[in-house]
């Protein structure tokens, strides 16, 4: 009898620590979920709750960039700057194809060409190379940024990834690191 009574209160116990370990879990990743609302505000983007209470991020400067990117992309396909690199499917509708859209050729096309990009951006700053390799032109290095930041929004377009997609994703991305990194410090 002593046994279960001593069983049932250290399960009690056990169960009091997990509560105010879950209960400090929560308002961390509530302050969390704070710090990167404030960093979210900062650039641009508000927070707005739908109908079922989940939250959608609606992006001024980024949405402006996406869709100034899709149009870019959609003026390339009607002149038929594409023209063999697409799909079938997108080659036959580039006059009215509308974007984000699954096209693997283009998506491949433009991981290729990010991996082009970060060449460049790697020259733009050698200093990672080794300590007689002291190139650093900052001005080609933010322009090389700026390009790979666009190759990345085309491999969204041409992966049918929309932009809340990936603001979302990176901000489950983002949380997750910080999990980890909090993890790590125990």
């Amino acid at each position: 009898m002593s046994d279960n009574k001593e069983r049932n209160k250290a399960e009690s116990k056990h169960k009091e620590e997990y509560d105010e370990l879950r209960s400090s879990l929560d308002l961390m990743l509530e302050a969390i979920d704070k710090s990167m609302l404030h960093v979210l505000e900062s650039l641009g983007v508000s927070i707005e709750e739908d109908e079922e209470g989940d939250e959608e991020y609606a992006c001024t400067v980024l949405e402006y960039v996406f869709e100034t990117q899709a149009e870019n992309q959609r003026e390339m396909l009607k002149k038929g700057m594409y023209h063999g690199l697409c799909s079938d499917d997108v080659e036959k509708t580039s006059f009215d194809v509308e974007l984000p859209v699954d096209d693997p050729k283009l998506f491949s096309y433009h991981v290729q060409q990010l991996m082009s990009e970060i060449g460049e951006l790697l020259d733009a700053d050698k200093r990672w190379k080794n300590f007689r390799n002291g190139k650093y032109d900052k001005d080609s290095k933010l322009e090389e940024i700026a390009d790979c930041f666009i190759v990345l929004v085309n491999i969204c377009l041409f992966s049918d990834v929309s932009l809340y997609e990936l603001i979302n994703k990176v901000i489950d991305k983002i949380k997750e690191v910080r999990r980890r990194i909090d993890e790590a410090n125990k």
